[in-house]
């Protein structure tokens, strides 16, 4: 009885070593690339005045398609002055005018709002964020 487990594990590993095998095939790497909206050096980043908002947008190269994308905020550096509060009400996908409407880039829409009171008299004293849009793009085979 005792050796009966054994028995089973000896089996398996016997069964095991006649399977066939399969052919380890090398599959093309897909091209993948991040652009950015500040472009390349020197960067020019977006700003937005305080209690104001933009929209930034940055896509893909041309029939490359985006899997995804965010936000980096430039300055102020992190973490952000007492009463600024920065909201990105749209954060998505970029859609192509043409059926079947892929994603071919990412765009946001960036709030900057200042909640010191001095803000509203005096807007040449709050903070004014800078920020940069990316987008990754995947490149289809050829």
């Amino acid at each position: 009885m005792k050796y009966r487990n054994w028995m089973v594990v000896l089996i398996a590993i016997g069964v095991w070593s006649f399977m066939p095998r399969g052919l380890a095939l090398a599959v093309e790497p897909l091209t993948t690339y991040v652009n950015c909206s500040t472009g390349a050096p020197p960067y020019t980043p977006t700003s937005v005045g305080p209690n104001s908002s933009v929209e930034q947008q940055v896509t893909c190269n041309e029939g490359d398609t985006a899997t995804g994308g965010g936000i980096e905020v430039l300055s102020p550096p992190l973490p952000l002055p007492q009463g600024v509060l920065v909201t990105t009400p749209e954060n998505s996908f970029l859609f192509s005018g043409t059926s079947p409407y892929p994603p071919v880039g990412w765009q946001v829409v960036l709030q900057n709002t200042n909640l010191n009171l001095i803000c509203l008299f005096n807007p040449k004293v709050c903070t004014t964020v800078k920020f940069r849009v990316c987008v990754a793009c995947l490149t289809p085979e050829s």
